[in-house]
């Protein structure tokens, strides 16, 4: 908690208020059920789950003084459907598109949207490394194919749904879980 308040109150300091937060705080641990423990799943739970809740928490106490705010909060595809491997990173995802839609009625009259992102694969500094792993290029082939559009989306591209979402022009959107997964969700 003093982690999240301090950044919080950090920005609160540098900007002298605080309009937008983007919640993005995830590790991504490929396990079965049977493969993870119970520190497995605090470890999950306690980052993906717990940070966010705390994130959102301190930012809703510095927008609500001033009238309202936007909140982003990063889901995953992993947060709406099924996948095999997720058994703790699926749930802490569910957990951030629950506490995106249970905050967006919260906060709504108050002036505060709460919106979230579920992006697909994307191509993070992780997903550059596979091709150099053994297996890995075949793993991200069969990924991208996962995906109706053939390929994996793009970090700009999950940033422009997350701007989009955070400015005016989505002043009458709260409570929303955009897909930004090249149609993955669509199957």
């Amino acid at each position: 908690p003093g982690d999240a308040r301090a950044m919080i109150a950090a920005a609160v300091d540098q900007y002298g208020r605080l309009d937008v937060l983007v919640a993005n705080a995830g590790i991504i641990p490929l396990l079965d059920i049977t493969e993870a423990d119970a520190d497995d799943w605090d470890e999950v739970m306690a980052i993906d789950g717990r940070g966010m809740f705390l994130t959102c928490k301190y930012a809703i106490e510095a927008m609500e003084p001033n009238g309202g705010g936007a909140i982003v909060c990063l889901s995953s595809i992993s947060g709406l459907a099924g996948q095999r491997g997720q058994s703790t990173y699926g749930p802490a995802k569910f957990v951030a598109t629950g506490l995106t839609m249970h905050l967006a009625v919260e906060w709504a009259s108050r002036g505060i949207r709460v919106n979230a992102v579920a992006p697909g694969t994307v191509r993070t500094d992780r997903v550059r490394r596979l091709p150099e792993e053994p297996g890995g290029p075949e793993y991200l082939a069969a990924i991208e194919r996962m995906h109706p559009m053939g390929r994996i989306g793009e970090p700009a591209e999950v940033a422009a749904a997350i701007r989009f979402l955070a400015c005016d022009e989505a002043s009458f959107i709260t409570g929303a879980v955009l897909p930004v997964d090249g149609g993955y969700l669509a199957q």
